[in-house]
């Protein structure tokens, strides 16, 4: 059996919270959920990142799939992913949360 070698390189990544809005106030549902990050920006150091892999049958070069993390702080979030200039431009890989889901502890 025959073997390929895989090469895998690595790159910061950083997170743009910008988009997140404050925590819920009322219990009234929004006509458009709005993103909560809580004090995600506080809780980076204990972030989880999870993806899920590419199916080889549906598999499209380019596309990367939904990034789930889990924050130290309740939040459950999707995030989407950027690569701006990685390679070398100025601009580091970015996660931006998309939608995002309360936890109780």
């Amino acid at each position: 059996m025959e073997t390929t070698p895989v090469a895998f390189t690595f790159a910061e990544v950083t997170y743009d919270l910008s988009v997140c809005s404050a925590n819920p106030t009322t219990s009234v549902a929004p006509a458009t959920p709005p993103i909560y990050c809580g004090l995600a920006s506080s809780a980076l150091s204990g972030v989880i990142l999870k993806q899920p892999r590419d199916d080889p049958e549906t598999y499209v070069s380019g596309t990367i799939p939904t990034i789930w993390g889990w924050f130290t702080n309740e939040y459950f979030m999707s995030f989407s992913y950027s690569n701006n200039g990685s390679n070398g431009t100025g601009t580091a890989p970015k996660l931006t949360p998309t939608k995002s889901i309360l936890l109780p502890k």
